[in-house]
């Protein structure tokens, strides 16, 4: 029996960038015909005509092992949230996460395919280049890693991306468990010990328009995740709590100790 292979594909406001996408990508797949796929659009609440764009492409771009289904957001729930919607939703042996700015190229899915095929459950993506990253975000990213690393036991792999491949053994533990509102995907597959290889990519300028996750979006999720896989934070913000309760008090008491005195007077 012929492995079936989901690929989710998270999207916001991308409708620029669809149809070059489901083209190249169908054309990767179509070539793969020892195995059936299907291809899960999340539209994670897109202001565009982002939604339509999926449609056409469904209709356009098709081949004999390949499906399309369409997941709608109602509001954007971020792209953590549309991962996992993803995720939820397939029914293949392996699953395959993806962007659709162009800079997860579809051109290295068979060698995804390939490394779970030879019994990795899980195949982690890492840029060994990006040709739009600027000084600042390289810089950043570096340090995020260093910090994370250093506070927790798990050792994550450096310039990790949301490109990676799991097969349904961990898809079905994300189903169940790792049900947090704020999720770091890429973290908990790399936690739960299941055996794991890295394939390293070179990641292309974006096809059209500039990224959705701004600084501030980057440091909250750099802060979920911290939290996440390290109790060190947490045991500084509660020793922290303690020092100030401590100080509080002691302070409280030398105010009270001296009303009392000031009451303690007799006034002649």
């Amino acid at each position: 029996m012929k492995k079936n292979i989901s690929i989710v594909v998270s999207l916001f406001n991308e409708e620029k960038s669809i149809n070059d996408l489901g083209q190249s990508l169908v054309s990767v797949l179509a070539k793969l015909n020892d195995l059936t796929f299907e291809v899960i659009w999340v539209n994670d609440g897109s202001s565009d005509g982002t939604g339509n764009k999926v449609d056409e492409v469904a209709q356009n771009h098709k081949a004999q092992n390949v499906t399309h289904m369409k997941i709608e957001f109602s509001k954007n729930f971020g792209h953590e949230a549309a991962m996992i919607s993803g995720i939820d939703n397939a029914t293949g042996d392996a699953i395959v996460c993806m962007d659709a700015d162009g800079q997860h190229p579809p051109l290295e899915i068979p060698n995804m395919i390939s490394a779970f095929l030879k019994g990795n459950d899980c195949v982690l993506m890492s840029r060994a280049q990006r040709q739009d990253n600027g000084f600042l975000k390289k810089s950043l990213s570096s340090l995020f890693y260093k910090i994370i690393n250093s506070l927790s036991k798990i050792p994550f792999e450096k310039n990790a991306s949301d490109f990676f491949l799991i097969s349904d053994n961990v898809a079905s533990i994300l189903k169940k468990n790792y049900r947090e509102k704020n999720r770091f995907i890429r973290g908990f597959i790399q936690s739960m010990g299941f055996t794991t290889c890295t394939l390293y990519f070179s990641a292309p300028k974006r096809m059209h328009g500039e990224s959705h996750y701004s600084y501030k979006k980057l440091f909250k999720l750099a802060l979920s995740a911290i939290f996440t896989f390290s109790f060190k934070p947490l045991r500084l913000s509660i020793l922290f709590a303690l020092i100030f309760i401590l100080m509080g008090t002691s302070l409280f008491t030398r105010l009270n100790i001296n009303i009392i005195t000031v009451r303690n007077v007799d006034i002649y």
